[in-house]
C-alpha cells in the first residue's frame, strides 16, 4: 500500500509530465505557424523568443529601430492569436 506522500509524489510527476508534453505540442505549433509569416516577422519571432534578445538588439541586428522590432514582434503575435482563435 502506498503512503500519502508516494502518491503526491506519483501524481506531481503525471502533471508535470503532462504539461511538458502539452508545452512542447503547442510550441511545435507555435513554429508550423510563424512559417507561414513573412521573413522579417519570423525573424523577429526566433530572435525574440529563441534568441530572448531585447527589441534594441533586435532592431540592431535587423538594421531597425527598436520600435519597429517591437511592433513587428507584436503584430506577428496577435497573427498567431488570431488563427489559434479561428480554430476553435
Amino acid at each position: 500500500m502506498q503512503n500519502i506522500e508516494e502518491i503526491n509524489e506519483d501524481s506531481l510527476y503525471e502533471e508535470t509530465l503532462e504539461e511538458t508534453i502539452c508545452a512542447k505540442e503547442e510550441k511545435l505549433k507555435l513554429f508550423k505557424d510563424m512559417q507561414k509569416f513573412d521573413e522579417k516577422s519570423r525573424e523577429v519571432m526566433y530572435l525574440r523568443m529563441i534568441g530572448n534578445l531585447s527589441y534594441e538588439e533586435i532592431g540592431e541586428i535587423l538594421g531597425k529601430t527598436s520600435n519597429w522590432s517591437r511592433v513587428t514582434f507584436y503584430r506577428a503575435k496577435q497573427k498567431v492569436k488570431g488563427e489559434n482563435s479561428d480554430e476553435k
